[in-house]
């Protein structure tokens, strides 16, 4: 079923957009490289939201490039009747193809960072149902088929990545870095160290116009230590001396 307008619809789904406005210019948004579904969302109880899917669509591909979304949940899906069996779940969370393993685990990160005092560093992380439908799209093979799984839901991250934004220094660029608070970077380095964060790079690293920075993308948690925030890793020594050095050289 093809559907153009959403009635009893729990969020209104919609792509993300190839670039968003940042202090005057265009700034790339980047899709992400597993090849799950990110999308924005609108729900009547929390507004603005993103969405995140690792199967239960059809046909979905986040970007050309990507292979479809699994359309089941086959691993652990509602109903399997090993979903819920002890040890059962992966050690790390955000595998495609997998449901409720992914949700306990960017629950229960979610859970710590909130014990930790550390919710300012990065958004709060939820799962829901969603009743909805695919955003419509010309030529796109998925475009508003009809969707009934169950997703994590974040708060919107201000801003754009790190790695979009400093594309290209400006004197722009380098003010609103030095209006960054120093507590912001603190709290994301300290996040990263708590959680054993071993995927931190620039493009899951949010800068806003006002100058405050988040963290998100959190699925490499409890995992080797390996993150541009935190000196003696491979990312950290990528963005001071540059990825040729490191990985080419």
């Amino acid at each position: 079923v093809h559907c153009t307008k959403c009635l009893g619809c729990t969020v209104i789904l919609r792509r993300l957009k190839q670039s968003e406005p940042m202090l005057g210019r265009d700034v790339k948004v980047f899709a992400g490289a597993s090849g799950a579904a990110v999308l924005k969302g609108v729900t009547a109880a929390r507004g603005n939201v993103f969405v995140k899917v690792w199967c239960g669509l059809k046909g979905y591909k986040q970007t050309p490039r990507n292979g479809a979304v699994p359309e089941t949940c086959e691993h652990d899906g509602p109903g399997r009747p090993h979903a819920h069996a002890r040890g059962f779940c992966q050690e790390r969370g955000g595998i495609i193809g997998w449901s409720e393993c992914n949700f306990k685990f960017l629950n229960a990160l979610n859970m710590l960072a909130m014990d930790a005092n550390l919710t300012e560093a990065t958004p709060r992380s939820w799962t829901e149902d969603i009743r909805s439908f695919l955003p419509t799209s010309s030529g796109d093979p998925a475009s508003g088929f009809k969707v009934d799984t169950r997703g994590q839901f974040y708060d919107v991250a201000e801003g754009v990545s790190i790695e979009a934004f400093y594309d290209g220094i400006t004197t722009r660029s380098m003010a609103l870095t030095r209006a960054i608070p120093h507590e912001d970077v603190l709290r994301a380095a300290m996040f990263d160290l708590l959680f054993s964060e071993q995927d931190r790079h620039g493009q899951n690293v949010f800068v806003s116009e006002r100058g405050r920075l988040t963290i998100l993308d959190n699925e490499g948690a409890f995992g080797p230590v390996n993150s541009m925030l935190l000196p003696g890793g491979q990312k950290f020594e990528v963005y001071r001396i540059g990825y040729n050095a490191v990985c080419c050289g």
